[in-house]
Parts: structure tokens; C-alpha cells; sequence
């Protein structure tokens, strides 16, 4: 969740940043699409751990491969609608629905686990 909430905080002052600074490689652009890239892929790395614990492994393969099926589907329709809006609107609108989007699942994230930890045994 402490990712969700970095990623959606640096999304959103990319998308506020001016465009066209020209700042060169240590512009305040670069930067910033630079952390959001690294927390995006710490986020991945993640994904992958919390995957790999919750898979039965007896049928580990077949669990995995759906977990990841899921996640390319996610990525698949963001990007579909994030580049709609980046051409509609720009690309600081498709970072800010993009952070909105984050910040709303974090409240849903939160409650599912707390009720995972209300239902594990000396949780």
C-alpha cells in the first residue's frame, strides 16, 4: 500500500510539473518519472513475492500464471485509457487520473487486510 500511495504522490507532481523545461538530464521531469519508474518496479518486485507466498504449491504454476494473467490485464486497460486521456486531455491529466486511481484502492487494499488479519488464526 506504501507504494500505491508513493507512486500516486509522484504521479501526481510529474503531472504538475511544467512541460518543455529543457532542463536537460537533471530536469525536474526527469527526475521525477525517474522515481516513479523505480517505485513502479520495486511495486513489480513486490507483486511477484506477494504472489509467489500466496500460491499453493501444489499447483504453484497454474496460480502464479493466473495472478500475472491478472495483472497484464490491469496494465493492458490502464495503458489503453491512460493513452485515451493523454490524447484527449495531455499527459499531466492521464498522471492525475493514474494517481486518483491508486489513491482510490488504498482505503480497498486497506480493508481487505484487515479482514485477512481478523481471519487468520492469532491474527
Amino acid at each position: 500500500m506504501l507504494t500505491a500511495v508513493a507512486v500516486a504522490a509522484l504521479a501526481g507532481v510529474v503531472a504538475l510539473l511544467p512541460a518543455g523545461g529543457g532542463g536537460g538530464m537533471l530536469s525536474p521531469e526527469i527526475l521525477g518519472l525517474t522515481a516513479v519508474y523505480a517505485m513502479v518496479g520495486a511495486t513489480t518486485a513486490t507483486s511477484y513475492a506477494v504472489f509467489m507466498d500466496l500460491t499453493d504449491p501444489e499447483i504453484g504454476a497454474t496460480q502464479f500464471s493466473a495472478f500475472m494473467g491478472a495483472t497484464n490485464l490491469c496494465e493492458s486497460w490502464s495503458a489503453r485509457v491512460c493513452g485515451r486521456v493523454a490524447s484527449v486531455s495531455g499527459y499531466p491529466a492521464a498522471w492525475l487520473l493514474g494517481a486518483v486511481v491508486s489513491l482510490a484502492a488504498v482505503p480497498v487494499l486497506w480493508a481487505i487486510a484487515r479482514s485477512l488479519r481478523r481471519s487468520t488464526p492469532g491474527g
